[in-house]
C-alpha cells in the first residue's frame, strides 16, 4: 500500500484540524476546508480498482470561512481560496464565491413615455 500522505507530501492533522500522531486511528488533510469522519457500513463492489463503499457519517467539520450556517461554499466576507471538488469520471473543479452584482442604478427613474404593441396574424392557406 502506498502512503499517499508521504508520496504527495500532504500535511496531516486530526479531523477538525487538531494535532495528529501516528497512533491516531483516523487522519485528515490539514489543508482541506472540510473533514468528514465516516464508518464503512458495507463494501459494495470494486470496479476499475476503486472500492464502492456505503458509509455512515460520524462527524463533519468545516472551516468557518466556508460555511454560511446552512450552505457549504466560500463566504462573501474575506478572500478565501477556492476548494477542489470532484464531479465524477475523473472530472474535477474549483468552487469560488462570485458575489451578486447590485442592479445598475441611474440618476432618477426611467419610465417609458410610449408603448408599442406588435400584433401578428396567421391565416390559413386556401
Amino acid at each position: 500500500a502506498t502512503d499517499k500522505f508521504a508520496a504527495l507530501q500532504l500535511p496531516r492533522c486530526a479531523p477538525g484540524w487538531g494535532p495528529w500522531s501516528p497512533n491516531d486511528p483516523v487522519v485528515a488533510v490539514a489543508d482541506c476546508v472540510a473533514h468528514v469522519v465516516a464508518t464503512v457500513s458495507a463494501v459494495l463492489a470494486c470496479s476499475d480498482g476503486h472500492w464502492q463503499l456505503r458509509c455512515d457519517t460520524v462527524e463533519a467539520f468545516v472551516r468557518r470561512a466556508y460555511w454560511t450556517g446552512n450552505c457549504f461554499f466560500p463566504c462573501a466576507t474575506g478572500n478565501h481560496p477556492p476548494y477542489l471538488t470532484f464531479f465524477g469520471s475523473g472530472e474535477f473543479g474549483a468552487s469560488v464565491h462570485i458575489p451578486r452584482q447590485p442592479p445598475a442604478t441611474t440618476a432618477g427613474s426611467f419610465e417609458p413615455t410610449t408603448s408599442t404593441t406588435i400584433t401578428t396574424t396567421t391565416t390559413a392557406a386556401e
